[in-house]
């Protein structure tokens, strides 16, 4: 378990939870994305230095008049002592704010398109608290760089609706061509108090106001109903409020659970079925068996995995400390991605680059090869560059050994195919070509000399560099 008791990092620390196609991203301050195979079901922006895009719970103590969230984000308020705990199978973020301790589960349920969040408050006072909890995540039902493109012209095509009877917000994207086949999701909360405690909003403008941003939204400018828009709005989002009382040293649980369906009848069968709060239970601990089977079946340990998943931070948000021993040899480069393509590489992911000289490197691509295919369970695709940097000679041993490695390891179905494994041979590519592979890659290894041994000796790039 990686613990974490700032979200002030120099960079987001991330966890990736689930299993292709449903998996989930999750950083240290609380924002994140979601996403079924390629298809995103919230809005999110790779942006390292605000990170503000995600999934919200926020929350108001009525008594008080204090707005905070259930992570850091969006409100950003300051609280007395902050803790995120990163595992295989869930995150779990817990913060105190007075006299109001809030704790934060999130995790994926195996074998189903859902994620759930429960949230429980504990009331550390002498007097009764009375506590409103509001959800939030804008709906794309969409790829990724479609929505980056032209999000409002996205946003046309979503239609949503209000399940009172299971308080649940389903949204479907109409088909833009014959072809096309509508996309169904759904967010829904389980909690003890009955449905019409639950009110709904699903039109941004109406929640976040003019001129505001989601850290102070207008919706939480007063406590009360939501509006309950729904239908084609034009910028859609979901989100539900309720309110729970909690007596004096006692606690109390919410659920909120994203999902997502392939037709209308299969949405609201996850929506009854996630309104029950003992579903939600059953998904946070179905998610640790999974994961332990998951590290057996992968043959890892739980540290491997740990590792595994802090290279994927440092793979979406670089850091100069992660471009190996020799970080200065592509900074002579001139050249851009297109000249990536007569290499045979799209370098439309991101780019892991690989180094060695003498055989005595291949226990470290094998490790690679295991990093490699663990992230593309985990949802995150990236193009692992193997470069033999052996001296030029008629004989290719140590190109033949690494051929025979990565045939033998779990991604020889991804050899010389986007967001696979590519081989390369530095002796016959172009000095700036071999510049340019060290300029693109996020990550580089020197599996000769540096290895992978030592990222997992110092799996944080503070202590590291």
């Amino acid at each position: 378990v990686r613990e974490i008791e700032t979200p002030a990092t120099p960079q987001p620390r991330v966890a990736l939870l689930g299993n292709a196609p449903y998996t989930t991203l999750v950083t240290n301050s609380g924002g994140g994305l979601s996403r079924s195979g390629q298809i995103a079901v919230n809005r999110w922006r790779n942006d390292g230095t605000r990170d503000n895009y995600g999934q919200w719970c926020y929350i108001r103590d009525l008594t008080t008049k204090r707005v905070w969230s259930a992570s850091h984000q969006p409100v950003c308020a300051e609280a007395t002592w902050y803790n995120v705990l990163f595992a295989s199978d869930r995150v779990t973020f817990r913060r105190r704010d007075g006299e109001i301790e809030t704790t934060m589960e999130i995790a994926v349920a195996p074998g189903e398109a859902a994620e759930v969040r429960r949230i429980t408050l504990h009331n550390a006072s002498a007097v009764s608290r009375e506590i409103e909890l509001t959800s939030y995540l804008e709906v794309v039902l969409a790829t990724e760089d479609s929505d980056r493109a032209h999000p409002a012209f996205g946003n046309l095509f979503v239609q949503t609706e209000w399940l009172p009877g299971s308080a649940a917000l389903l949204a479907m994207r109409r088909p833009r061509s014959a072809t096309d086949k509508p996309g169904w999701c759904g967010h829904v909360v389980a909690t003890a108090l009955p449905n019409e405690a639950v009110t709904c909003e699903t039109d941004r403008v109406r929640f976040i106001g003019r001129g505001r941003s989601s850290q102070d939204p207008v919706a939480m400018d007063n406590p009360g109903e939501l509006s309950g828009t729904v239908g084609s709005v034009l910028d859609p989002i979901f989100s539900l409020r309720t309110r729970a009382t909690i007596l004096p040293g006692r606690s109390v649980e919410v659920t909120f659970t994203t999902f997502v369906a392939e037709d209308r009848d299969q949405a609201i069968q996850l929506a009854d079925l996630y309104h029950d709060p003992y579903s939600a239970r059953r998904a946070l601990d179905l998610s640790w068996a999974h994961a332990q089977a998951e590290l057996r079946e992968l043959g890892i340990t739980p540290a491997d995995a740990a590792v595994y998943q802090e290279l994927a931070g440092h793979l979406l948000y670089p850091h100069p400390g992660f471009k190996g021993l020799a970080p200065k040899s592509g900074d002579e480069n001139k050249l851009g991605q297109p000249e990536l393509w007569g290499l045979g590489i799209s370098g439309d992911w991101p780019i892991m680059l690989a180094t060695l000289q003498t055989v005595d490197g291949l226990p470290s691509v094998r490790q690679l090869l295991k990093v490699h295919n663990y992230w593309r369970m985990k949802g995150l695709v990236s193009d692992l560059i193997i470069l033999n940097e052996h001296p030029a000679t008629y004989l290719q041993e140590l190109n033949d050994e690494l051929l025979t490695t990565v045939m033998a390891s779990s991604e020889s179905g991804m050899l010389e195919r986007p967001g696979g494994v590519f081989i390369r041979r530095g002796d016959v590519l172009k000095p700036d070509d071999v510049k340019l592979l060290h300029s693109l890659a996020r990550i580089q290894v020197d599996c000769d000399g540096l290895g992978l041994g030592n990222f997992l000796e110092f799996p944080n790039v503070e202590d590291k560099y």
